[in-house]
């Protein structure tokens, strides 16, 4: 089972729901305005049990991150107004490249990071207190991780 991180300002930072999306073309235009940041446009491909290899095309709005080797990483996707990615444990470390850019697209978008995880306890992400928050959507209670000051 994964834990998806999300970047959203559908809920406000009084935990009210706003019904607020991040917009397509905003997300495109700070895509293109970073240079740390690309947009997909290769598949992604796997390897079956068999050995098969499986391609899937790379979702619009699917962002990679350039890390400071130049390895670049899946990252961030643009879904129904919100960004989402998979939760790694590696997120946890302070100076983790990943969660600094996350943080850094949260205040661009004046956005909350939230999860879809119920379940999770106050050390799980980014090592602060995750506060419930009351909002359901989409089946899924949210619980607010942290809120990035403006």
């Amino acid at each position: 089972m994964s834990v998806s991180l999300i970047v959203t300002v559908s809920i406000d930072r009084d935990f009210n729901e706003t019904d607020d999306e991040i917009d397509d073309d905003d997300w495109l235009e700070f895509i293109a305005a970073d240079p740390t940041l690309n947009l997909r446009t290769e598949p992604f491909t796997v390897t079956a049990p068999d050995g098969t290899a499986i391609s899937m095309a790379a979702p619009d709005g699917q962002s990679e991150l350039v890390l400071a080797d130049g390895t670049s990483v899946p990252f961030l996707v643009l879904s129904r107004g919100e960004l989402s990615m998979r939760y790694h444990p590696d997120m946890e470390i302070a100076s983790n490249p990943v969660r600094l850019k996350i943080a850094e697209i949260a205040r661009h978008f004046d956005a909350l990071i939230t999860s879809d995880a119920h379940w999770l306890n106050s050390t799980c992400l980014f090592g602060v207190a995750v506060i419930f928050s009351g909002c359901q959507r989409k089946l899924s209670v949210k619980f607010l991780i942290m809120v990035v000051k403006p």
